[in-house]
């Protein structure tokens, strides 16, 4: 999920325990979109698109919108 602090979460669906976290440099209002090799897909404010490897929540790349 996404927040506020610029940062999204994931969580584990059964406990709800964070599972990790990763910050980006502007907030996030939206919720991810997962893709079937489990990347996670993230906009956030600053104007770029986040893809983030679901198991461990680490940047696989990014790309800038041009949007702000």
């Amino acid at each position: 999920m996404g927040s506020l602090d610029r940062k999204v979460y994931a969580l584990n669906g059964v406990t709800g325990q964070k599972r990790w976290e990763f910050e980006t440099a502007g907030s996030v209002r939206s919720s991810p979109a997962i893709g079937a090799d489990a990347t996670v897909y993230v906009g956030s404010s600053n104007g770029q698109v986040y893809a983030l490897n679901g198991a461990t929540g680490e940047q696989r790349w990014q790309f800038a919108t041009g949007a702000k």
